[in-house]
């Protein structure tokens, strides 16, 4: 008889929420489960916040979410279940908030080799070279510091502050937002009772781009 023991499923949760407050509660990180599943942290990611256009293909997505609940002991069998209701549910055009798939597939792919130098003068050269060249070709860095990526919270007050750097403009869901010279943002925002999803991303000067989603349910 075998000793593997399935948690149960609150099926008044989506699969996303219940996966994520499995893995706080059993203590893991997303980077840890990503090695340990061979998933990447940002199909977990989407999984968790039911971002799941951000996933790579129905037969693909399906495999994830069965493979995180198989890991964190929840009947994977049941998890599809639910997985496959809410994309019917989302089909049907149930669900508020969508992604962007194709713009928030946009990830910063560029690498620098080192490059070996006979000359120390032609070593600095090229090294400012390359550092301007990165500066301005790159995906510009973004980091959202409140509110944590996912909040539950009785105040449908909330406010958005971050940094970025390189960018060129910055947007939160499609709205163009202000920010200093030196890269600090912040916007303040009411919301309605139940799931928020905004999402924030930096332009660069080339048009490249760096996402990040943050999603607060108020109840």
């Amino acid at each position: 008889m075998s000793s593997f023991v399935t948690k149960q499923i609150l099926t008044s949760q989506t699969i996303g929420e219940q996966l994520r407050k499995t893995r706080e509660g059993m203590g893991f990180e997303i980077k840890e489960i990503s090695k340990k599943t061979g998933i990447q942290e940002r199909y977990l990611i989407s999984i968790e916040i039911g971002l799941y256009g951000e996933l790579p293909g129905d037969i693909y997505a399906l495999e994830f979410v069965k493979k995180y609940a198989s890991f964190l002991k929840i009947d994977p069998k049941k998890a599809a279940k639910i997985y496959l209701d809410e994309i019917k549910e989302a089909e049907s055009g149930c669900y508020k908030f969508g992604a962007d798939a194709e713009a928030s597939r946009i990830i910063n792919k560029i690498k620098w080799a080192t490059r070996s130098i006979v000359a120390l003068l032609v070593f600095c050269v090229l090294g400012y070279s390359v550092f301007y060249a990165w500066g301005f070709f790159s995906a510009p860095s973004l980091i959202v510091l409140t509110p944590e990526d996912y909040v539950e919270t009785k105040s449908p007050s909330v406010t958005l502050q971050g940094k970025t750097y390189r960018a060129k403009k910055i947007f939160i869901n499609s709205e163009s937002v202000s920010f200093s010279e030196s890269g600090d943002f912040i916007r303040s925002y009411d919301l309605p009772v139940g799931e928020t999803v905004f999402k924030i991303w930096a332009e660069g000067f080339l048009g490249k781009k760096t996402v990040v989603y943050k999603k607060i349910v108020v109840k």
